[in-house]
């Protein structure tokens, strides 16, 4: 078929006569060469994205590095990358591709919302808040966000900061969460 395309019929209508009833595969440059056409970031990145969804997190990963070395300015491969690397249980790397991400693209809310997850949990809460105020600061409806610096705020006692968060969180419709003693 390749043949066809390069307006040559005879060489097409003579491969075809090849291949015979049982379908044989003839040589085909052009095809064959095809594979190393469709290696790319966004091919590299379309397949970590479906080994990520399928749970088959080390493909992920890998696929996603390739797209990296393929454009290491790709934010949906830092991501992506820093979000399968969290699955896998390595939070130091993913942090990493969180923060090169931020270096490409500061406002970055996926970016910013999971590396102040991640900060989270280790008890950063200082850290945290400077990213989930940028999350805010770019998206003010980012409830998840809000939530997420109600708590931090209130695990560090600053139940004011906290409450005026909490009062949006409240109109917004999520329960009141109380601010721990001091």
């Amino acid at each position: 078929m390749a043949y066809r395309g390069l307006q040559n019929p005879e060489k097409a209508k003579l491969h075809l006569a090849e291949q015979g009833p049982v379908g044989v595969r003839v040589a085909d440059p052009l095809m064959d060469r095809l594979a190393e056409l469709v290696q790319s970031a966004r091919v590299y990145l379309i397949r970590g994205k479906q080994a990520l969804e399928a749970g088959r997190y080390e493909e992920a990963a890998a696929e996603f590095r390739k797209a990296i070395a393929a454009n290491p300015q790709s934010v949906p491969a830092h991501v992506n990358l820093g979000a399968t690397l969290t699955q896998l249980g390595d939070l130091k790397g993913a942090a990493e591709e969180f923060e090169k991400t931020l270096v490409i693209d500061p406002n970055n809310t996926n970016a910013h919302y999971n590396l102040a997850f991640l900060l989270a949990n280790e008890k950063n809460h200082e850290r945290a808040i400077v990213h989930l105020k940028a999350v805010l600061a770019i998206n003010p409806n980012d409830l998840g966000a809000g939530f997420l610096l109600v708590q931090q705020l209130s695990k560090l006692g600053r139940c004011s900061e906290a409450m005026e968060w909490q009062q949006k969180l409240i109109e917004a419709g999520y329960k009141n969460i109380p601010c721990p003693p001091r």
